[in-house]
């Protein structure tokens, strides 16, 4: 118990985070699933981030992992795992926003010897190759620039020779 200290913790299941709701009362969390409307959910978001009582924001990945700000906290808990590691960054990033102002923690929950195991290199592989993708794109781009220029240089040089454009003047 570090006093002020609030923590983000995201689950995919609806049970974990009523269990976790239950067992973590003393710190008045708030939670945010599917079931969820907008008002609600609005509500949830504005006293974690004002309530210095509400120490504890509960989100389903899916519900919670996009769209809000929970810069109050600088700790994020994932208690089991997405398949898409895309879904881990975004929801991360909810505390890793503009005006966050504090170094922030993610946390994984992994159990040896479990499936989880399993998904953590498959999120890590999933990871690696759309970073290795996502480069090799860019520069593609970079390469196809490069060569639209060269053209256009080879097209301008050969209108002047043919003294259809005037020279670049220096």
């Amino acid at each position: 118990k570090v006093p002020g200290e609030k923590i983000v913790v995201f689950s995919y299941y609806l049970q974990h985070l009523e269990t976790l709701e239950k067992s973590l009362a003393d710190f008045d969390p708030v939670t945010v699933h599917g079931g969820v409307n907008d008002k609600q959910r609005d509500a949830a978001v504005q006293k974690f981030m004002h309530d210095p009582k509400s120490r504890v924001f509960l989100g389903q990945i899916t519900a919670a992992g996009t769209a809000l700000t929970l810069t109050s906290a600088r700790h994020a808990v994932f208690v089991d795992l997405d398949w898409n590691p895309a879904n881990h960054e975004q929801a991360g990033d909810r505390i890793h926003r503009i005006g966050q102002t504090r170094e922030v923690f993610l946390h994984y929950l992994v159990a040896g010897g479990t499936i989880d195991e399993d998904i953590v290199k498959m999120l890590q592989e999933k990871s690696t190759t759309t970073a290795a993708l996502l480069d090799a794109d860019e520069q593609s781009a970079g390469l196809l620039q490069q060569r639209r220029e060269s053209r256009n240089i080879a097209r301008l040089a050969l209108k002047v020779a043919m003294g259809e454009a005037p020279a670049p003047s220096a």
